[in-house]
C-alpha cells in the first residue's frame, strides 16, 4: 500500500507541477515526513490515506488499488 501511495503522491506533484516543499505545505506535514511517504516505506493506516486524500481535495487513491 505504501508504495502505491508514494507513486500517487509523485504523480500528483508531476500533474500539478509542484515540488516536495509545496506538497508538504499543502498536506500540512513536514518535508521529512513527506520524504518518508515518498520512499514508499512508511506504514500507513486507512485513516492516514483518507487524510491525504482530503487534504489534496481528491479521491486519488482508490481502496481497491491501494490494498491490492
Amino acid at each position: 500500500m505504501s508504495r502505491k501511495v508514494a507513486l500517487g503522491l509523485i504523480g500528483y506533484m508531476e500533474d500539478n507541477h509542484i515540488g516536495r516543499l509545496e506538497l508538504a505545505a499543502l498536506l500540512g506535514i513536514s518535508n521529512q515526513y513527506l520524504g518518508r511517504l515518498l520512499s514508499g516505506m512508511e506504514n500507513l493506516s486507512f485513516k492516514s490515506v483518507a487524510d491525504l486524500q482530503d487534504k489534496l481535495g481528491l479521491k486519488y487513491f482508490k481502496p481497491e488499488e491501494i490494498y491490492s
